[in-house]
């Protein structure tokens, strides 16, 4: 058979295939071969084996004028565009999802290995693996809503899991930051009562159950911050384990703290707890010369009121001025 057929792609579902091996399209678009078998029972084109190939030249399904189906015996495509049993997708291109999609990419049911796996094989340079609105264009959300919302629970191990978990390294001398937090406020009056950029809670349920603590630094705490040094390494700059900075550049009409703690329920032992199980610590306080300005500092050597102590620490407490004196 070697014959000029007009026809559409989409009427081939309308009669009985047989075993062919040459059919020139030249309408609609040009398909060298189509091999296939089925069955047809008047109103549906059953047990069909289909292979089409084509030679240099596009191949394109339809017409834009029906709808078109995959329904085989392991994954699918409905009228409307839903895939289901895909068991893999390789792409050259981006994947969009524009619209509004209902709810996204949903990763649902039981996994054996990593639902999300970004494996970059170089640098991605000023380019980000995930990467949500810009700055001036934030993505908004809603009171109580959120960019990220995770719940996560433990299994059973010996050792405590962290939920989220973030490495930095660094080879060079670009400074490494492994999470920053920046929260800013544009709204006018009367604007929010509350701005934060880091909330963290350590909370012991109605009926849970702290063990006890084998050593002094175990136990139930918000917020762990520790610098630490392999004995081989050099450290020429400044070392601590927490920074806190005061950068208020307005009037405040309520209290400024650099350190603010508050307690509710029981009474703590104490404001401070210092514990070491090695080398101890060389001053409770350590200060250079520019908290030695006068009055009105929090560690002073002015002389009023005058007294015999080289130095003092000020104290504010119910309404009054108190001092705590050093001595040389």
């Amino acid at each position: 058979m070697n014959k000029k057929i007009k026809v559409l792609l989409s009427t081939i579902a309308g009669i009985l295939l047989v075993p062919l091996m040459v059919w020139g399209v030249t309408t609609y678009s040009i398909i060298h071969n189509i091999t296939g078998i089925g069955t047809y029972d008047g109103a549906t084109l059953s047990h069909q084996v289909i292979d089409i190939s084509t030679s240099n030249s596009d191949l394109t399904l339809g017409d834009d004028g029906e709808t078109v189906t995959i329904n085989s015996s392991d994954w699918d495509i409905s009228a409307i565009g839903d895939m289901t049993g895909i068991g893999r997708i390789t792409m050259d291109g981006a994947l969009t999802l524009s619209g509004t999609p209902g709810n996204g990419i949903n990763a649902i049911g039981t996994f054996t290995d990593h639902v999300i796996d970004i494996q970059p094989a170089a640098s991605l340079g000023d380019y980000k693996a995930v990467y949500i609105g810009t700055w001036g264009t934030e993505a908004g959300f809603n009171d109580g809503g959120g960019l990220f919302r995770i719940y996560g629970k433990v299994g059973e191990g010996g050792t405590a899991s962290a939920n989220i978990f973030v490495r930095t390294l660094t080879d060079s001398t670009s400074g490494p930051i492994s999470a920053q937090f920046y929260t800013d406020v544009d709204s006018g009056t009367p604007g929010p009562t509350v701005v934060s950029a880091v909330d963290a809670f350590a909370v012991l349920n109605a009926g849970g159950y702290l063990a006890t603590s084998v050593s002094a630094v175990d136990g139930m705490h918000a917020v762990w911050a520790k610098v630490t040094a392999d004995s081989t390494s050099v450290a020429s700059g400044n070392v601590y384990a927490l920074w806190v900075d005061s950068q208020i550049h307005c009037a405040v009409a309520g209290t400024e703290y650099g350190i603010f703690a508050t307690t509710g329920g029981s009474k703590p032992d104490g404001l401070i707890g210092l514990n070491t199980t090695s080398s101890g610590y060389s001053q409770f306080i350590y200060a250079d010369t520019t908290f030695d300005s006068g009055a009105g500092t929090c560690i002073t050597t002015d002389t009023v009121p005058a007294n015999a102590q080289d130095a003092r620490i000020l104290v504010w407490y119910d309404g009054k001025q108190y001092y705590i004196p050093l001595w040389r």
